[in-house]
């Protein structure tokens, strides 16, 4: 028997600790590509800043203090750096009982030496500290497959986990695509382009062992979205969350809206892409609105009545609410 509580902190564990490594991520690859190009062509941080939800003026530069103090140190906002490890640390909090003792001391001492920081903070300390928190997620990771029952807690992170990975890579090759994406053939510096885009979702790696020294559009998309045995591309992460689902009951709404988001046909050009992620990102949303509604919200309540969820047998709990971009339960997104 779960609680139901217990259940919804340990999806929003996965989503806010993969929110958090994937945007330390693309933070690094967005500053190797301002390293790699001359200032006139670098880029500025604008396009990165909407990763985290920051929108500044787009005829202001935003320049990197106010870049640090706004994507990577307002813990208020939790879809920036510390916001994220903040909501995630809290939710590790509550559900505690669920997880290895070895992920608590992990995921709060990055957080506590991300909390320390300020705006000034020299360049290199932040690409270590960046660094660190790829690290940690590592070590979480083995901690939580190695060290946790697998049982429906286990499921519920991993689906909160598989669907941030998907929802930021689709981010990621929209929000940052005129820095990070050759728009068209013969841009300049288009191979540090294309590692950004690559290096950004962990893929850069792996594709040159796929693909060698090639570098094109059409096989890039096929790796980050179809390539079934790649652990970070789409195709692998709603395969692993409807596996998940399976062992969950009351699945028969939520597999159904997880196949929606599938793609139904083949994307080889930017706009397809662009077409792709714009139609995308909103069935993600639904996915995780039914997902939260069945297992925490309205429908859990119905199905309730004990304040208890036995997921074997589908009795719920009402949560407390959720926007799809991950709040932590009970605080605004």
């Amino acid at each position: 028997m779960l609680l139901c509580r217990l259940a919804e902190h340990a999806f929003w564990l996965g989503r806010y600790l993969e929110r958090a490594e994937d945007l330390s991520r693309a933070i690094r690859a967005y500053e190797d590509i301002r390293l790699d190009m001359p200032g006139q062509l670098a880029p500025g941080w604008q396009r990165l800043a909407a990763l985290a939800g920051v929108a500044p003026a787009a005829t202001e530069p935003l320049e990197a203090s106010a870049f640090v103090d706004r994507v990577i140190l307002d813990r208020e906002n939790p879809s920036s750096l510390l916001g994220a490890l903040h909501a995630a640390r809290e939710n590790l909090r509550r559900a505690r009982s669920l997880l290895p003792s070895d992920c608590w001391h992990t995921l709060n001492s990055v957080y506590l030496r991300i909390a320390a920081l300020d705006a000034g903070v020299p360049p290199a300390e932040l690409r270590a500290i960046l660094q660190q928190v790829l690290a940690s997620s590592r070590e979480l990771a083995g901690y939580v497959s190695a060290g946790m029952l697998h049982d429906e807690g286990y499921a519920f992170l991993r689906i909160g986990t598989h669907l941030e990975r998907a929802d930021m890579t689709l981010r990621i090759a929209t929000i940052v695509a005129e820095t990070l994406m050759p728009a068209e053939e013969g841009q300049a510096f288009e191979d540090v382009r294309w590692m950004g885009l690559l290096k950004s979702v962990g893929a850069y790696g792996t594709y040159r062992h796929r693909y060698h020294a090639r570098t094109d559009f059409e096989s890039a998309l096929d790796l980050l979205l179809f390539e079934g045995t790649f652990p970070r591309s789409l195709a692998f992460g709603l395969r692993e969350i409807d596996r998940d689902l399976q062992s969950l009951p009351q699945n028969a709404a939520v597999r159904a809206a997880l196949e929606a988001c599938r793609p139904t046909e083949q994307i080889r050009t930017r706009a397809a892409l662009d077409a792709f992620v714009r139609h995308a990102l909103p069935l993600l949303a639904t996915f995780s609105a039914t997902l939260h509604r069945t297992y925490f919200g309205d429908l859990a309540s119905t199905l309730a009545g004990e304040g208890l969820v036995d997921v074997r047998s589908g009795v719920g709990r009402s949560g407390e609410g959720t926007s799809d971009r991950g709040a932590l339960p009970g605080t605004s997104r």
